[in-house]
Parts: structure tokens; sequence; C-alpha cells
């Protein structure tokens, strides 16, 4: 949900390595950036619990996803989720932020799978 709020890839300036993955594994995460719905930003630290249990399964997902979806295209009563949509939507049109360019990725992120061996990870 970050790389679709953000239009970019996470982590991007480090590398991709067991330091990063322990880091992640202890609760780091993206920052939410400016102009992000704060329903979206809530929706997005739900699905990145550490707990498994205390994320949204993939129906609610979904339920969640489409809800917003009838709010904003098929209701034209006003509500927050709409205003909080449109203001960032006005935001992101008038950012100047730009994607990441393939020069502000670290040399060793690396964006496929691989394996990585933990010895001392908290298992749920």
């Amino acid at each position: 949900m970050w790389g679709i709020s953000t239009a970019r890839r996470p982590f991007a300036d480090r590398p991709h390595d067991q330091s990063l993955a322990s880091d992640i594994c202890n609760s780091l995460r993206p920052k939410a950036v400016k102009g992000t719905p704060p329903s979206f930003v809530k929706l997005m630290k739900k699905c990145w619990d550490p707990n498994p249990s205390n994320r949204p399964n993939a129906t609610e997902l979904v339920d969640i996803l489409e809800g917003w979806i009838k709010i904003l295209y098929n209701n034209y009563e006003p509500s927050d989720i709409r205003e909080e949509f449109n203001a960032a939507e006005e935001y992101r049109i008038n950012s100047t932020s730009a994607p990441n360019s393939p020069s502000m990725f670290h040399p060793l992120a690396i964006y496929t799978s691989r394996l990585l061996s933990f010895s001392n990870l908290k298992v749920w």
C-alpha cells in the first residue's frame, strides 16, 4: 500500500540484506508521505501489524476498498472519505515530488525473492 500511495519502492536507499530484513521484523516501516489520506494510512498500518492475526484478511481488504470506491464514485453524499481522497488528489496534482529514479536506488536494493536465514526471529 505504501508503494501505491507514493509511486516509490520501499527502502530503495539501503541494501536489501539481513540487516534490513531484521529491522523490518523489528517493526521498521516506511513513513507515510504527506498528502496520503488518513484512512488509507490507518489501513496500511493495520496491514503492517507485527501480529498477523491483527491484520485485515483479503476479504476485509476487498470490503474496505470496495466501500471507498462506492463512496468516491457512486455516492454523491458528503463524506469524510471523499474529503480525504479529494484532498490527497489535489495535493498529488500540485506536488512536484517524483517517483524514484534509477540513480536513487542503492546498488544492493534487490526487489526479487530470496531466502535469508534468521536465528532469533520472533514467531507469532
